[in-house]
């Protein structure tokens, strides 16, 4: 049986070049391989090709001489040997032909393979077209350097030079691969198939056309003709046309332009109804796209800190490996973080398919701002209250619709627009620069043929596919018009750090844990890196920068249109970011937040969005939740918490089984609730809310970054950083419960910065503002507890006194804006409309609130600012006033610049507890590293960096730059060298002749031994010692203690002591050989104390007076203290030449000299009685306060507010202080009317039963006045006149000048009117039994110095007996229970109070001296207070004096 087959007539197996498609026509030519039409075509591009191959090859013999000769391979030759414009002319002449026959080349073989050829793998074919596209885009190299030398040579006198390069350098820098260009062109037309359909539908039929045989003959006799080499058809020339146009035609459908008409296109008028384009599967992505976040020029910005950029991978590698390792992390921040870096990820694999949504018409826009958008909530994470002046119900779920007038507005903006983010991608281009400065418009531009298609491609994606960053830059050329960015000064100011070096790195030594490159970091204020491979100088100031930054603003003309050379730096206007959110309608405001340009422009553009100004449907609500809502409203920026404290917190105790088989477990987990923001850096409401947050250690802790360089501003100690810890095992009880036990498993640390980077959702694009971190003190607790505190502090930082105050800072902004009644849109007022603002109706006087009458108390509606019955200290109120009138005092001088950096509480205390080297011994490494810098540095970091940013002849009002000097203890007066005064008796004595008895006291002084001063290395070699650290740390307490000092004039009176006694110090007598005597008597008073004048060695016991190198320091100081009061001594004739001196005559009538005067007026402080010896009746107004019904914080009395909390406040900037004690204000009996501050503790009996066995009640204290009359009544029957000393031992109104240890602060901690928990670092006069303190004290200085005359102390093992002893024992109970000696009759001790006695004015000056020497010798932290101390009197002057001076 026979089989019968079909005969099928062979396909053409060419692809049309129309479309792409197959062609159905029968195979008749080439082995019936084409058809006959096909086959011509495969002939004439096989032909043309061959031909442009020939011409290629023949065009290197016509290569120029230069390149011929040069050696460097012809894609990184940078051109610099050619000098001449025709010789730059020639080489560009042949790249260029080079670069155009290679791309035609290149296009005929793909064209001709593609299409005729796609079935078969000629790798040979491949591998030739390969190395074609590598020699040409080693040509376009060539020709963009070429054009980089020609700018140069041609404008390198121009000003515009500089930013043609600069464009140059970042198109280098952001090139993109050939292979993915390729792709994405590829992406481009499947995106816009619909705009292309028209044309392809006349390349249909032009083709079509071309079949006809008629046709066909009379193309290949007019091709014959015109070319008689020729040896086909080329229709290579018309697909290289068509790529052209299809890209052209995309350009003006991007810009809204109207299509010219050509020869067989159609161009379709629009009907009006936009067609439906198809929707994205999901509305996540940006401006023009969907599924992943489009890579925003923000976005894709790494944020920069200290002049470095982060390495994002970096960050990546540091958590992936955190979390790898196995480090405890908290759940949430870990799947935050993962999340994060997973999507990082797939944005990288999938950067090449990226989806864009396809630009909208303006049918489209229109119908979109008419009806408004559905908003999309996906971001929101927490309650979102409906019904408020700024989210009415009718904007719940669209956006409000715009009316026509206001649509067509915007539409003809958004053009004009578009036009400009043209004109600004050109600019990018510099291959297209030249051809956009010759256009005058955009279509001539468009025409111009000198413009390559792979140009022209480029800018087609670009345009299609502008970043988040070149619409912004678009729509701020369109607002900001002719003007260019301000000249602003102030961003010198933010990046300038006024501190001086030695403050600088002792904050960084002090923080040196939290960052890894201190050495780098405390060296950035003397020497910035603003370029890994170049230093540059910071000068905040340098008249040259600026003048270089005017020099590169000017005007360029763009296809006709006029537009600046760079983009806007400055903030962009809010109609700029009413057409950007239009035009980026998808945008997420994380993404709008990245194009700020500074702090202002990025609060206005949330301030906007929270009274739904945008048309944007995933702008509404982007802070999450109302709770973060409102605290950005008051300029606190979360970017990052976790509350979930309480739901961590576990206790968990397995009990024991038996005692013997098993101990109890214990399983604990403590977390604490914390928030990571942002705050505006150098702005008056961060410093108040920082320095607010500072003062509240009991109830959180927070830790400051600089944004600009990543220091760290203010932190807390490393105990204290902790987030998250768990303990298990047999622990956690008793007296195992310690910090060291605990495993922490979150802290506040670098890595901790790396982990929230990476986690977080968004980023700033600029660096001038604070990272703020706050979490709770005490683990488990609420996080609105922690909410409420913030919100607390940010209304006291912004001193909002009511409830319509909060809409203050929000003024300048909600004046311009109205609500249309009928559509509910906000928008802006226009020029000469009569509409009422938002702030006219919303904070205005009809306006109605919920608001709390007391912080824990219940919620009442009204229309008052502060209703009655609501507690005045919910709000800012003049007590909160009086209190920043003391923090921060600098804010009320007049001229004080409001953008000043944050700095602590900067007293001497401080400095001392956080420094880790002795200050001085800093202070002196400082010095020696600024004398030797280099004086450019030395510029830059010196006093000539202002404040104010003004000039050198500048000095109006501004701070004082001597208030940011290192702070140096002991400044001014000899710690580490003796006086001038003894330095030049030293010489005398030592040139001068002597008598035997005189030079066996120079020998049993060691005078030949004393040093003169210690050389800077040798106090440096006592770094770390206790002799250094107590030597600095007296000089330190001595200043603390004053500061604390709120008598009235007292610390001017101290200045003034001080002066006086430190300029006699420092007299040079122009006669020296006449006033030795002083010396020898102060030498004489050392050898009767048997002690020398120097010892080379220290003694480690605190409380001991002696020995020490600094004896010659304190003899002398306490000479010349007590000098002063006798004049008619002949040793203290030295004092009265300096008071009869040029520099001492100012001091010879002071009213110090007048004890007189001093003791007719009691001082104006508070009595020192402690709360152990105050009568009931004085706390009587506190008990009933405290014992009421209402909590006593919201009952607190104003007066004493206004009166404690100013005093606090004082007391905290000289001693930092952190509870069993309340803050009390009362009037004393001899003070009417003027209320105090007093401390009520409740832990008395804790004192009464901890009493030392040598304690004395102050009520059994000796009495001074029958003392000096029994001495007096024994020198005048001996024919003597007694004389008398009164010396008071200097103490503060509210505290002795005694430290609290550690263990006992705890118990003398307090609380203050606003529940902040305060601790005294020097011991309070209302401490329980204080009064024994201060006794036990004095007693203790006094019994050393008994020890030495007893022969009992230093160098003596046995009493001398020519020791004199005394028939009179001492009348107080003495501690030193060895028998009598002379002082027991010539010392009296009362508290802080002593009395002197002597025989004569002589005996008495020796007597006082060695007293004031023990006094105020090791370890250097007493003084006697000349002011209420009464020296050289005699006993009718005693009985005449106030009980209050002998008491």
């Amino acid at each position: 049986m026979g089989t019968v087959q079909e005969i099928v007539e062979p396909q053409c197996q060419a692809l049309n070049l129309s479309d792409s498609q197959r062609c159905t026509s029968q195979a008749t030519a080439y082995d019936n391989l084409f058809c006959r039409f096909h086959a011509r075509q495969c002939f004439g591009l096989y032909m043309g090709y061959k031909r442009r191959n020939a011409e290629l090859d023949a065009l290197a013999a016509q290569e120029p001489e230069f390149l011929r000769a040069s050696k460097i391979p012809r894609a990184s030759h940078t051109f610099e040997g050619i000098t001449s414009e025709d010789h730059i002319r020639d080489v560009h002449e042949y790249l260029f032909k080079q670069y155009v026959l290679l791309g035609k080349v290149i296009s005929a073989r793909k064209l001709h393979h593609k299409h005729f050829f796609s079935l078969e793998m000629d790798y040979g074919h491949k591998a030739y077209l390969d190395k074609l596209v590598s020699t040409r885009h080693s040509v376009l190299n060539a020709l963009e350097n070429l054009e980089r030398r020609t700018t140069q040579l041609l404008y390198e006198e121009e000003k515009w030079f500089t930013w043609v390069r600069q464009v140059q350098d970042d198109e280098d820098q952001n090139r993109e691969k050939e292979q993915k260009k390729v792709k994405l062109e590829a992406a481009l037309f499947r995106r816009h198939w619909r705009e292309m359909e028209a044309r392809l539908a006349a390349s249909r039929e032009k083709e079509d056309r071309k079949r006809q045989e008629a046709y066909l003959d009379e193309v290949w006799k007019e091709r014959m003709a015109a070319d008689s080499d020729a040896e086909g058809w080329d229709p290579i020339e018309d697909m290289l046309e068509e790529d052209r146009q299809r890209y052209l035609d995309l350009i003006r459908h991007f810009l809204w332009m109207d299509p010219p008409a050509r020869e067989g296109v159609a161009v379709q008028e629009p009907d009006g109804q936009p067609e439906k384009a198809p929707e994205p599967a999901q509305e996540t992505g940006a401006a023009h796209g969907d599924g992943e976040q489009p890579p925003s020029g923000s976005a894709k910005k790494t944020k920069k800190r200290g002049g470095k950029k982060k390495n994002k991978a970096g960050q990546s590698s540091v958590v992936a490996s955190q979390i790898a390792s196995g480090t405890p992390i908290v759940d949430k921040l870990a799947a935050s973080t993962a999340a994060k870096l997973k999507s990082e990820n797939r944005k990288m694999k999938q950067e090449l398919e990226l989806n864009k949504a396809r630009i909208e018409s303006k049918e489209e826009i229109y119908k979109r701002l008419r009806e408004g958008v559905k908003k999309d909530y996906s971001h929101v994470d927490g309650p979102m209250i409906v019904g408020t002046a700024n989210n009415p119900h009718e904007l719940i779920d669209r956006t409000a619709p715009v009316k026509d007038e206001d649509i067509s507005k915007l539409i003809a903006d958004i053009t004009e627009i578009k036009m400009f983010l043209f004109c600004r991608q050109v600019m990018s281009h510099p291959a297209l620069l030249p051809a956009a400065l010759r256009a005058n418009s955009v279509e001539e531009f468009l025409s111009d043929p000198s413009i390559a298609d792979s140009d022209l491609r480029d800018l087609c994606l670009q345009v299609e596919q502008p970043t988040y960053e070149a619409l912004r830059d678009a729509c701020a050329d369109f607002v900001r018009g002719d003007e260019p960015d301000d000249d602003d000064r102030n961003h010198h100011e933010d990046k300038v750090d006024l501190r001086p070096a030695a403050e600088y790195i002792r904050d960084q030594i002090r923080y040196d844990d939290l960052g890894h490159d201190f050495p780098i970091r405390a060296l950035s204020a003397l020497y910035r890196e603003s370029n890994p491979s170049q230093k540059q100088l910071l000068d905040a100031v340098s008249s040259e920068s600026e003048a270089k930054e005017n020099e590169r603003k000017m005007k360029v003309r763009i296809c006709g249109r006029t537009i600046w050379n760079y983009a806007s730096q400055r903030s962009m206007a809010r109609s700029g970011w009413l057409h950007f959110s239009i035009m980026a309608k998808d945008c997420e405001f994380q993404d709008a937040i990245g194009l700020c340009r500074n702090w202002d422009e990025f609060f206005e553009l949330h301030i906007l969005t929270l009274w739904q100004y945008f048309p944007a449907s995933k702008w509404t609500g982007w802070s999450g939740n109302y709770l973060t809502e409102e605290l950005t409203q008051l300029g606190f920026v979360p970017f990052y918490m976790d509350t979930s404290a309480r739901e961590h917190t576990t206790y968990n105790h397995l009990g024991s089984l038996s005692r013997k088989m098993l101990r109890r477990q214990h399983i604990i987990t403590e977390s604490r609730n914390y928030v990571c923001a942002h705050m505006k850096r150098n702005d008056p409401v961060t410093r108040r809310f920082i320095q607010y947050a500072v003062m509240r250690p009991g109830e959180h802790f927070i830790l400051v970054r600089d944004g600009i360089d990543g220091r760290i501003v203010v932190a807390p100690d490393k105990k204290h950083r902790w987030l998250v810890r768990s303990r298990r095992g047999v622990t956690a009880t008793g007296r195992n419960q310690h910090d060291d036990n605990w495993y922490i498993e979150l802290a506040v640390d670098p890595g901790f910065f790396a982990v929230t980077e990476m986690a977080r959702d968004w980023h700033f694009g600029f660096d001038s503002y604070y990272e703020i971190y706050m979490w709770d003190h005490v683990p488990g607790q609420s996080p609105m507890d922690l909410y409420h505190r913030i919100n607390e502090m940010l209304s006291k930082a912004r001193r909002i006194r009511g409830h319509r105050d909060k809409y203050a800072h929000m003024k300048h902004i909600m004046e311009t804006l109205t609500r249309e009644q009928d559509t509910k849109r906000v928008r802006q007022i226009k020029p000469g409309e009569n509409a009422k603002s938002l702030y006219d109706e919303y904070p205005g006087r009809d306006a109605e609130f919920w608001i709390k009458t007391t912080k824990s108390g219940p919620m009442i509606r009204t229309n008052e600012d502060i209703a009655p019955g609501v507690s005045p200290y919910l709000y800012y109120n003049d007590t909160d006033a009086a209190e920043d009138a003391v923090l921060f005092e600098e804010e009320l001088q007049e001229g004080f610049p409001e953008n000043m950096p944050f700095r602590e509480i900067n007293n001497p205390l401080r400095q001392l507890e956080e420094s880790r080297l002795p200050l001085n011994v800093m202070n002196r490494t400082i010095k020696h590293l600024e004398d030797s810098m280099p004086p450019e540095l030395a510029k830059a970091f010196g006093v000539n960096r202002r404040l104010d940013g003004a000039g050198e002849e500048s000095t109006g009002s501004s701070r004082s730059l001597s208030e940011f000097q290192p702070y140096v203890p002991g400044c001014g007066q000899f710690p580490y060298s003796v006086p001038p005064i003894w330095e030049q008796a030293y010489k005398g004595i030592a040139s001068a002749a002597r008598d035997a008895e005189r030079a066996r006291l120079l020998k049993r002084l060691s005078f030949s031994s004393a040093r003169l001063k210690l050389s800077d290395d040798e106090i440096n070699g006592m770094s770390g010692t206790q002799e250094i650290m107590e030597r600095d740390r007296s000089y330190v307490y001595k200043d603390s203690f004053h500061l604390g000092d709120l008598e009235p004039g007292a610390q001017d009176r101290y200045k003034e002591a001080m002066d006086l006694i430190i300029g006699v110090q420092k007299y040079q007598s122009p006669r020296p050989d006449a006033h030795l005597d002083w010396a020898w008597f102060c030498m004489e008073l050392v050898d009767w104390v048997s002690l020398e004048l120097y010892y080379d060695e220290y003694d480690p016991e605190p409380l001991s007076p002696w020995p020490h190198r600094y004896i010659v320091q304190d003899i002398v100081q306490a000479f010349t203290t007590m000098g002063l009061f006798f004049p008619g001594v002949r040793e203290t004739s030295i004092i009265q030449e300096f008071l009869e001196s040029e520099q001492g005559k100012g001091f010879k009538f002071s009213k110090i000299f007048d004890a007189a005067y001093r003791c007719s007026k009691r001082p104006d402080v508070r009595t020192r009685t402690s709360c152990s010896y105050r009568p009931k009746a004085f706390w009587k107004d506190w008990e009933n306060l405290y014992g009421g019904e209402k909590h006593w914080q919201d009952e607190y009395p104003f007066d004493w507010a206004m009166t404690v909390k100013p005093i606090i406040a004082k007391l905290l900037q000289a001693t930092r202080s952190l509870v069993p004690g309340f803050a009390t204000a009362s009037i004393e009996p001899h003070r009417p009317g003027q209320l105090d501050l007093f401390i009520k503790f409740y832990n008395l009996d804790e004192y009464w039963q901890n009493v030392p066995p040598t304690f004395i009640d102050y009520k059994d204290w000796p009495e001074l006045l029958p003392a000096a009359r029994h001495f007096a009544s024994k020198c005048k029957a001996n024919g003597k006149l007694a004389r008398f000393t009164l010396l008071r031992l200097w103490s503060a109104p509210h505290f002795y000048p005694l430290m609290m240890t550690l263990s006992r602060r705890p118990s003398a901690s307090f609380v203050d009117p606003t529940g902040r928990v305060w601790e005294w670092k020097f011991i309070p006069k209302d401490m329980a039994l204080s009064e024994w303190s201060i006794h036990n004290a004095v007693l203790l200085r006094l019994g050393y110095l008994r020890e030495q005359m007893m022969g009992l102390g230093l160098g003596f093992q046995v009493p001398p007996a020519e020791k004199k002893l005394a028939e009179v024992k001492f009348s107080g109970q003495d501690k030193w229970q060895r028998g009598r000696c002379e002082m027991d009759e010539r010392v009296v001790q009362r508290g802080d109070l002593v009395l002197v006695m002597g025989e004569d004015e002589r005996d008495l000056l020796r007597w006082s001296t060695v007293v004031t020497f023990a006094l105020q010798t090791k370890p250097w932290s007493k003084e006697v207070d000349l002011w209420k101390s009464f020296v050289n009197v005699d006993l009718d002057f005693l009985e005449g004096l106030d009980e209050f001076w002998l008491d």
